[in-house]
Protein backbone atom coordinates (compact mmCIF):
# COMPACT_ATOMS: atom_id res chain seq x y z
CA UNK A 1 0.00 0.00 0.00
CA UNK A 2 1.41 3.24 -1.18
CA UNK A 3 1.17 6.52 0.80
CA UNK A 4 -1.20 8.98 -0.86
CA UNK A 5 0.14 11.96 -0.42
CA UNK A 6 -2.87 13.18 2.08
CA UNK A 7 -1.94 11.52 5.49
CA UNK A 8 -0.54 14.34 7.31
CA UNK A 9 -3.35 16.63 5.87
CA UNK A 10 -6.21 13.97 6.93
CA UNK A 11 -4.32 13.48 10.29
CA UNK A 12 -4.58 17.36 11.19
CA UNK A 13 -7.99 18.60 9.52
CA UNK A 14 -9.13 20.96 10.35
CA UNK A 15 -6.09 22.52 10.90
CA UNK A 16 -3.85 23.08 7.82
CA UNK A 17 0.23 22.03 8.25
CA UNK A 18 1.80 25.20 8.24
CA UNK A 19 -0.60 26.84 11.03
CA UNK A 20 0.08 23.02 12.82
CA UNK A 21 4.31 23.87 12.47
CA UNK A 22 3.87 27.29 13.03
CA UNK A 23 1.47 27.28 16.41
CA UNK A 24 2.20 24.01 17.59
CA UNK A 25 5.89 21.79 16.82
CA UNK A 26 7.46 22.00 19.00
CA UNK A 27 5.33 24.11 21.34
CA UNK A 28 2.33 22.84 22.95
CA UNK A 29 -0.16 20.00 22.44
CA UNK A 30 -3.16 19.51 19.76
CA UNK A 31 -6.71 17.84 20.49
CA UNK A 32 -8.57 16.98 17.15
CA UNK A 33 -11.85 15.56 17.79
CA UNK A 34 -12.39 13.38 14.45
CA UNK A 35 -15.17 10.77 13.34
CA UNK A 36 -15.20 7.58 14.66
CA UNK A 37 -14.04 5.63 11.36
CA UNK A 38 -11.08 8.51 10.47
CA UNK A 39 -8.52 5.33 10.85
CA UNK A 40 -10.84 2.67 9.20
CA UNK A 41 -8.14 2.76 6.18
CA UNK A 42 -5.53 1.69 8.14
CA UNK A 43 -7.12 -2.01 8.83
CA UNK A 44 -5.74 -2.44 12.15
CA UNK A 45 -7.74 -3.16 15.43
CA UNK A 46 -7.49 -5.24 18.88
CA UNK A 47 -7.57 -7.93 16.61
CA UNK A 48 -5.13 -7.65 14.36
CA UNK A 49 -2.65 -6.89 17.43
CA UNK A 50 -3.09 -9.79 19.33
CA UNK A 51 -2.83 -12.06 16.50
CA UNK A 52 0.71 -10.65 16.23
CA UNK A 53 1.73 -10.98 19.58
CA UNK A 54 0.91 -14.85 19.31
CA UNK A 55 3.46 -15.01 15.93
CA UNK A 56 6.82 -15.17 18.05
CA UNK A 57 8.89 -15.58 14.64
CA UNK A 58 11.44 -12.42 14.88
CA UNK A 59 11.44 -11.35 11.19
CA UNK A 60 11.29 -7.44 11.64
CA UNK A 61 11.97 -4.73 14.09
CA UNK A 62 9.01 -5.69 16.04
CA UNK A 63 9.02 -5.74 19.86
CA UNK A 64 6.43 -6.45 22.15
CA UNK A 65 6.38 -5.71 25.91
CA UNK A 66 4.26 -6.36 28.87
CA UNK A 67 3.66 -3.67 31.36
CA UNK A 68 2.06 -3.91 34.81
CA UNK A 69 0.29 -1.04 36.59
CA UNK A 70 3.50 0.03 38.28
CA UNK A 71 5.32 0.94 34.64
CA UNK A 72 7.30 -2.09 34.94
CA UNK A 73 8.27 -4.59 32.27
CA UNK A 74 6.40 -7.97 33.19
CA UNK A 75 7.06 -11.52 32.08
CA UNK A 76 4.65 -11.98 28.93
CA UNK A 77 1.63 -14.15 29.51
CA UNK A 78 2.43 -17.74 29.34
CA UNK A 79 -0.84 -18.26 27.30
CA UNK A 80 -0.41 -16.04 24.53
CA UNK A 81 -2.81 -18.21 22.19
CA UNK A 82 -6.10 -17.57 24.57
CA UNK A 83 -4.78 -14.09 25.84
CA UNK A 84 -6.73 -10.99 26.02
CA UNK A 85 -5.71 -7.81 26.37
CA UNK A 86 -9.25 -6.39 27.37
CA UNK A 87 -9.41 -9.08 30.29
CA UNK A 88 -6.04 -8.99 31.14
CA UNK A 89 -3.81 -7.17 33.62
CA UNK A 90 -1.37 -5.53 31.53
CA UNK A 91 -0.64 -3.46 29.34
CA UNK A 92 0.33 -4.39 25.38
CA UNK A 93 2.91 -2.24 23.97
CA UNK A 94 4.57 -2.83 20.36
CA UNK A 95 7.02 -0.55 19.34
CA UNK A 96 7.46 -0.42 14.86
CA UNK A 97 4.13 -2.71 14.37
CA UNK A 98 4.55 -0.66 11.02
CA UNK A 99 6.86 -3.15 10.44
CA UNK A 100 4.43 -5.45 10.45
CA UNK A 101 1.63 -4.17 8.69
CA UNK A 102 1.91 -2.60 5.03
CA UNK A 103 -0.77 -0.10 5.91
CA UNK A 104 0.73 1.29 9.11
CA UNK A 105 4.02 1.47 6.90
CA UNK A 106 2.56 3.39 4.21
CA UNK A 107 1.22 5.95 6.59
CA UNK A 108 4.59 6.32 8.58
CA UNK A 109 5.99 7.19 5.11
CA UNK A 110 3.54 9.75 4.28
CA UNK A 111 3.58 11.20 7.74
CA UNK A 112 7.47 11.66 7.19
CA UNK A 113 7.47 12.91 3.57
CA UNK A 114 4.62 15.49 4.37
CA UNK A 115 6.78 17.26 6.99
CA UNK A 116 10.18 16.73 4.97
CA UNK A 117 11.11 14.74 8.05
CA UNK A 118 15.17 13.86 8.13
CA UNK A 119 14.36 10.95 10.89
CA UNK A 120 12.23 8.02 11.19
CA UNK A 121 8.76 7.98 11.45
CA UNK A 122 7.47 4.73 13.37
CA UNK A 123 4.49 3.62 14.75
CA UNK A 124 3.79 2.00 18.43
CA UNK A 125 0.31 0.29 19.17
CA UNK A 126 -0.40 0.39 22.89
CA UNK A 127 -3.78 -1.40 24.47
CA UNK A 128 -4.52 -1.30 28.08
CA UNK A 129 -7.49 -2.84 29.92
CA UNK A 130 -9.50 -0.40 32.02
CA UNK A 131 -7.83 1.47 34.51
CA UNK A 132 -4.11 0.79 33.39
CA UNK A 133 -1.72 2.99 31.14
CA UNK A 134 1.52 5.12 32.03
CA UNK A 135 2.50 7.34 34.79
CA UNK A 136 3.67 10.69 34.19
CA UNK A 137 6.96 11.17 32.12
CA UNK A 138 7.90 12.40 28.98
CA UNK A 139 9.03 11.31 25.36
CA UNK A 140 12.20 12.59 23.58
CA UNK A 141 10.30 12.67 20.12
CA UNK A 142 7.65 14.61 19.22
CA UNK A 143 3.98 12.26 19.16
CA UNK A 144 1.15 11.99 17.56
CA UNK A 145 -1.80 9.44 19.36
CA UNK A 146 -4.27 8.30 16.97
CA UNK A 147 -7.07 6.28 18.90
CA UNK A 148 -8.54 3.70 17.49
CA UNK A 149 -10.73 1.37 19.99
CA UNK A 150 -12.15 2.10 23.55
CA UNK A 151 -10.93 5.45 24.98
CA UNK A 152 -8.27 7.07 27.10
CA UNK A 153 -7.89 9.12 29.78
CA UNK A 154 -4.86 11.78 29.15
CA UNK A 155 -3.51 14.53 31.66
CA UNK A 156 -0.83 16.27 30.07
CA UNK A 157 1.03 19.84 30.84
CA UNK A 158 0.44 22.70 28.64
CA UNK A 159 3.32 22.99 27.28
CA UNK A 160 6.89 20.83 27.07
CA UNK A 161 8.96 21.14 31.02
CA UNK A 162 12.16 20.79 28.54
CA UNK A 163 11.97 21.60 24.83
CA UNK A 164 13.14 19.17 22.53
CA UNK A 165 14.71 16.97 25.39
CA UNK A 166 17.97 14.68 25.69
CA UNK A 167 16.85 11.48 26.59
CA UNK A 168 13.36 10.23 27.02
CA UNK A 169 12.31 10.25 30.71
CA UNK A 170 10.43 7.17 31.49
CA UNK A 171 9.07 8.14 34.97
CA UNK A 172 8.81 11.32 36.77
CA UNK A 173 10.36 9.80 40.00
CA UNK A 174 13.97 9.84 38.07
CA UNK A 175 13.82 13.63 37.35
CA UNK A 176 17.09 14.47 39.91
CA UNK A 177 18.89 11.45 38.63
CA UNK A 178 18.61 12.90 34.91
CA UNK A 179 19.43 16.33 36.00
CA UNK A 180 22.92 15.02 37.12
CA UNK A 181 23.46 14.04 34.16
CA UNK A 182 22.31 17.30 31.84
CA UNK A 183 22.63 19.71 34.68
CA UNK A 184 21.53 22.19 32.28
CA UNK A 185 18.25 21.46 32.09
CA UNK A 186 15.95 23.66 33.80
CA UNK A 187 13.27 20.72 35.06
CA UNK A 188 11.01 20.87 38.15
CA UNK A 189 9.44 17.94 39.40
CA UNK A 190 5.92 17.85 39.01
CA UNK A 191 4.41 17.22 42.23
CA UNK A 192 1.01 16.47 42.78
CA UNK A 193 -0.09 19.97 42.81
CA UNK A 194 1.75 20.73 39.85
CA UNK A 195 -0.24 17.95 37.94
CA UNK A 196 -3.39 19.82 39.10
CA UNK A 197 -2.51 22.45 36.15
CA UNK A 198 -2.23 19.67 33.47
CA UNK A 199 -5.17 19.59 31.05
CA UNK A 200 -7.25 16.98 30.64
CA UNK A 201 -8.78 15.26 27.57
CA UNK A 202 -10.72 11.85 26.95
CA UNK A 203 -9.91 10.27 23.82
CA UNK A 204 -12.10 8.22 21.71
CA UNK A 205 -11.78 6.61 18.30
CA UNK A 206 -10.97 9.13 15.48
CA UNK A 207 -9.66 11.35 17.87
CA UNK A 208 -6.15 12.51 18.21
CA UNK A 209 -3.88 13.76 20.36
CA UNK A 210 -0.20 16.14 19.31
CA UNK A 211 1.99 15.95 22.08
CA UNK A 212 5.61 18.16 21.62
CA UNK A 213 8.81 16.09 23.11
CA UNK A 214 9.14 17.19 26.37
CA UNK A 215 5.24 17.56 27.30
CA UNK A 216 4.53 15.84 31.00
CA UNK A 217 1.82 13.42 30.28
CA UNK A 218 -0.14 10.19 31.71
CA UNK A 219 -2.47 8.21 30.66
CA UNK A 220 -5.68 5.47 31.53
CA UNK A 221 -7.75 3.28 29.90
CA UNK A 222 -11.44 3.77 30.21
CA UNK A 223 -12.83 0.20 30.17
CA UNK A 224 -10.15 -0.24 27.36
CA UNK A 225 -8.05 1.14 25.10
CA UNK A 226 -6.04 0.59 21.85
CA UNK A 227 -4.29 3.06 20.43
CA UNK A 228 -1.32 4.02 17.64
CA UNK A 229 1.66 6.72 18.25
CA UNK A 230 3.24 7.96 15.35
CA UNK A 231 6.76 8.81 16.99
CA UNK A 232 8.76 11.31 15.14
CA UNK A 233 12.10 11.52 16.70
CA UNK A 234 14.74 14.50 16.05
CA UNK A 235 17.40 14.23 13.74
CA UNK A 236 19.12 17.37 14.75
CA UNK A 237 21.91 19.60 13.38
CA UNK A 238 24.40 18.07 15.32
CA UNK A 239 23.55 14.85 13.58
CA UNK A 240 23.95 16.70 10.51
CA UNK A 241 27.34 18.04 10.98
CA UNK A 242 28.45 15.15 11.84
CA UNK A 243 27.45 13.19 8.87
CA UNK A 244 28.93 15.43 6.44
CA UNK A 245 32.19 16.00 8.42
CA UNK A 246 33.06 12.46 9.11
CA UNK A 247 32.46 11.79 5.20
CA UNK A 248 34.92 14.78 4.55
CA UNK A 249 37.79 13.69 6.99
CA UNK A 250 37.55 10.16 6.75
CA UNK A 251 39.18 10.42 3.22
CA UNK A 252 42.30 10.73 5.07
CA UNK A 253 43.80 7.58 6.72
CA UNK A 254 44.45 9.67 9.76
CA UNK A 255 40.69 10.26 10.30
CA UNK A 256 40.33 6.87 9.65
CA UNK A 257 42.98 5.54 11.66
CA UNK A 258 42.81 4.39 15.61
CA UNK A 259 44.32 6.75 18.22
CA UNK A 260 47.81 5.86 18.48
CA UNK A 261 48.49 3.26 21.04
CA UNK A 262 50.24 3.84 24.55
CA UNK A 263 52.21 1.17 26.72
CA UNK A 264 50.33 0.98 29.97
CA UNK A 265 53.27 2.59 32.18
CA UNK A 266 53.83 5.20 30.07
CA UNK A 267 49.98 7.33 30.57
CA UNK A 268 50.23 9.86 33.05
CA UNK A 269 47.44 9.58 35.62
CA UNK A 270 46.63 13.50 34.74
CA UNK A 271 47.07 14.58 31.68
CA UNK A 272 46.92 13.33 28.01
CA UNK A 273 50.21 10.93 26.55
CA UNK A 274 52.48 13.55 24.57
CA UNK A 275 51.70 11.29 21.41
CA UNK A 276 47.62 11.21 21.79
CA UNK A 277 48.04 14.98 22.64
CA UNK A 278 50.08 15.83 19.48
CA UNK A 279 47.86 13.49 17.46
CA UNK A 280 44.53 15.59 18.73
CA UNK A 281 46.27 18.74 18.40
CA UNK A 282 46.76 18.03 14.63
CA UNK A 283 43.65 16.63 14.16
CA UNK A 284 41.62 19.56 16.18
CA UNK A 285 43.36 21.89 13.77
CA UNK A 286 41.86 19.90 10.45
CA UNK A 287 38.72 20.08 11.99
CA UNK A 288 38.62 23.66 12.50
CA UNK A 289 39.96 24.40 9.62
CA UNK A 290 37.42 22.30 7.59
CA UNK A 291 34.07 23.13 9.71
CA UNK A 292 34.99 26.83 8.81
CA UNK A 293 34.71 26.18 5.30
CA UNK A 294 31.05 24.61 5.94
CA UNK A 295 28.64 26.53 3.87
CA UNK A 296 24.26 25.19 4.91
CA UNK A 297 24.37 24.28 1.42
CA UNK A 298 26.90 21.63 1.58
CA UNK A 299 24.28 19.84 3.56
CA UNK A 300 21.41 19.81 0.90
CA UNK A 301 22.47 16.11 -0.11
CA UNK A 302 22.89 14.73 2.81
CA UNK A 303 19.24 16.42 3.94
CA UNK A 304 18.18 15.40 0.95
CA UNK A 305 19.21 11.60 1.27
CA UNK A 306 18.03 11.54 4.69
CA UNK A 307 14.16 13.17 3.53
CA UNK A 308 13.79 10.84 1.03
CA UNK A 309 15.12 7.56 2.58
CA UNK A 310 12.92 5.68 4.66
CA UNK A 311 13.25 2.84 7.26
CA UNK A 312 9.78 1.70 6.97
CA UNK A 313 9.19 -1.69 5.09
CA UNK A 314 6.11 -0.65 2.89
CA UNK A 315 6.55 -2.25 -0.28
CA UNK A 316 7.55 0.04 -2.84
CA UNK A 317 9.48 -2.71 -4.88
CA UNK A 318 5.84 -4.50 -5.87
CA UNK A 319 5.62 -1.80 -8.83
CA UNK A 320 4.44 -3.91 -11.83
CA UNK A 321 6.64 -3.53 -14.66
CA UNK A 322 5.76 -0.25 -16.43
CA UNK A 323 4.59 -0.55 -19.85
CA UNK A 324 7.09 0.77 -22.80
CA UNK A 325 7.62 4.52 -23.05
CA UNK A 326 6.54 5.72 -27.09
CA UNK A 327 7.57 8.67 -28.55
CA UNK A 328 4.05 9.61 -29.25
CA UNK A 329 3.00 9.26 -25.46
CA UNK A 330 2.48 12.42 -23.11
CA UNK A 331 3.91 12.11 -19.52
CA UNK A 332 2.62 13.22 -16.37
CA UNK A 333 4.79 14.60 -14.25
CA UNK A 334 3.44 12.93 -10.24
CA UNK A 335 3.24 15.22 -7.95
CA UNK A 336 2.02 13.44 -4.72
CA UNK A 337 5.21 13.73 -3.01
CA UNK A 338 7.89 16.37 -3.45
CA UNK A 339 10.90 15.30 -6.59
CA UNK A 340 14.18 16.61 -5.73
CA UNK A 341 17.99 16.31 -7.48
CA UNK A 342 21.38 16.66 -6.23
CA UNK A 343 23.44 17.08 -9.21
CA UNK A 344 27.17 16.52 -8.92
CA UNK A 345 29.00 17.80 -11.86
CA UNK A 346 32.30 16.56 -10.89
CA UNK A 347 31.54 12.85 -10.87
CA UNK A 348 29.26 13.65 -13.86
CA UNK A 349 25.79 12.42 -12.30
CA UNK A 350 22.77 13.64 -11.33
CA UNK A 351 20.49 11.94 -8.63
CA UNK A 352 16.77 11.97 -8.56
CA UNK A 353 14.88 11.42 -5.36
CA UNK A 354 10.98 10.16 -5.24
CA UNK A 355 9.73 8.48 -1.81
CA UNK A 356 12.02 5.87 -0.97
CA UNK A 357 13.89 6.00 -4.46
CA UNK A 358 16.61 7.04 -5.94
CA UNK A 359 17.34 7.17 -9.42
CA UNK A 360 20.98 7.75 -10.84
CA UNK A 361 21.44 9.73 -14.40
CA UNK A 362 24.19 10.95 -16.53
CA UNK A 363 25.03 14.61 -15.34
CA UNK A 364 23.88 15.36 -18.95
CA UNK A 365 20.32 14.44 -18.32
CA UNK A 366 19.73 17.79 -15.78
CA UNK A 367 18.36 19.83 -18.51
CA UNK A 368 15.48 17.20 -18.67
CA UNK A 369 15.25 17.25 -15.45
CA UNK A 370 14.88 20.79 -15.54
CA UNK A 371 12.65 21.37 -17.78
CA UNK A 372 10.46 18.31 -16.48
CA UNK A 373 10.20 19.83 -13.63
CA UNK A 374 8.88 23.32 -15.20
CA UNK A 375 5.41 21.61 -16.30
CA UNK A 376 3.18 19.24 -15.36
CA UNK A 377 3.20 17.11 -18.52
CA UNK A 378 4.78 17.15 -21.57
CA UNK A 379 5.08 15.22 -24.96
CA UNK A 380 7.60 12.57 -25.09
CA UNK A 381 9.42 13.54 -27.94
CA UNK A 382 10.38 17.13 -26.65
CA UNK A 383 12.56 15.23 -24.31
CA UNK A 384 15.15 15.15 -26.82
CA UNK A 385 15.53 18.35 -27.10
CA UNK A 386 15.86 19.09 -23.58
CA UNK A 387 18.89 16.88 -23.73
CA UNK A 388 20.61 18.42 -27.38
CA UNK A 389 20.75 18.68 -30.78
CA UNK A 390 23.31 15.44 -30.53
CA UNK A 391 20.55 13.39 -28.70
CA UNK A 392 18.33 11.12 -30.27
CA UNK A 393 14.99 9.31 -29.21
CA UNK A 394 17.22 6.02 -28.69
CA UNK A 395 19.18 8.34 -26.14
CA UNK A 396 16.27 9.78 -24.33
CA UNK A 397 14.20 6.38 -24.06
CA UNK A 398 15.87 4.70 -21.51
CA UNK A 399 16.07 7.82 -19.34
CA UNK A 400 11.83 8.04 -19.31
CA UNK A 401 11.11 4.46 -18.91
CA UNK A 402 13.69 4.63 -15.81
CA UNK A 403 11.52 7.75 -14.58
CA UNK A 404 8.06 5.84 -15.01
CA UNK A 405 9.23 2.94 -14.20
CA UNK A 406 10.31 4.77 -10.47
CA UNK A 407 6.33 6.32 -10.59
CA UNK A 408 8.05 9.78 -11.01
CA UNK A 409 6.25 9.83 -14.43
CA UNK A 410 3.06 8.77 -15.58
CA UNK A 411 2.43 7.44 -18.91
CA UNK A 412 -1.08 9.12 -20.02
CA UNK A 413 -1.59 7.31 -23.30
CA UNK A 414 -5.16 7.45 -25.14
CA UNK A 415 -5.38 4.32 -27.49
CA UNK A 416 -7.22 4.92 -30.75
Amino acid sequence: MWPNGRELQELLSPHRTQDFLAQYWGRKPLYIPGPAKKFDSLKFDLRALESVIRDPEPRDRLRVRFVGADDKGKQKPTDLEHYSIRDGKLTVCANWINDRFDSLASYCAGIKTALSLPGSVFMTSYASPHGLGFGTHWDCSASFILQIEGSKRWRFSAEPAVQWPPTLLPNASVVKEMMDRYPWLQVRFPEEEDEETFLEQVLTPGDVLFLPAGTWHKARAIEYSLALTVACPPMTAADFVDDVIRGHLSSSVNWRCNVPPVPMEATPPERLPAVVKRFFDVRLSELREHVQSLRAEDLYETWTHHVASFDTAFKMDDRPRAEEVKVTDTLTLEHDFPLRYVARPSDGSVSLYYLDNRVDLAYEALPLVKAMLKRSSFPAHLATGWLGKEFEWQDVKPVLQELVQAGILRIDRVEK
